[in-house]
């Protein structure tokens, strides 16, 4: 199965079990990154409450105090990485929507990631679109439902 077929099968079980209230947080040290991921999901979504971090003692609060059912997350924070984050949900009984836009887009993270329960992994500079397709079709404002 080719990688947009998963990617609908994905959102389409999502929906399911989620619903159409959802909470998503963006975690990246970069706010001009957040800035932008913000303006896709402002226009194109039905997530009822975006949250911010730029690290990751901000985003281990967020994720206690807010529970959001999507984890959007930079590998590299100043002060940990996103695995740090993934290892304290580990943790939990906590099972959120997970998805890794980086730089750092090694076959070692990669691996790293898949292992953790990330479903979703983007590259910064090259696969950004297929983050804005999957944040856009997520939950379609015009819609209220997928596609």
């Amino acid at each position: 199965m080719n990688r947009s077929k998963k990617l609908i099968s994905f959102l389409l079980l999502s929906s399911q079990e989620y619903g159409l209230n959802m909470k998503i947080l963006i975690v990246d040290d970069s706010k001009e990154i957040r800035d932008r991921i913000l303006r896709l999901i402002s226009t194109n979504t039905k997530f009822t409450k975006v949250l911010q971090a730029e690290n990751l003692v901000q985003t281990k609060n967020v994720i206690f105090t807010e529970i959001p059912d999507v984890l959007l997350l930079d590998i590299q924070l100043p002060d940990g990485t996103a695995f740090d984050i993934l290892d304290s949900i580990d943790k939990s009984a906590y099972a959120p929507i997970i998805m890794i836009l980086t730089n750092y887009d090694l076959p070692l993270y990669r691996e790293k990631a898949a292992e953790k329960g990330v479903s979703f992994f983007f590259n910064k500079s090259t696969e950004f679109l297929d983050l804005r397709y999957a944040l856009q079709n997520f939950i379609s404002k015009d819609k209220g439902y997928f596609f």
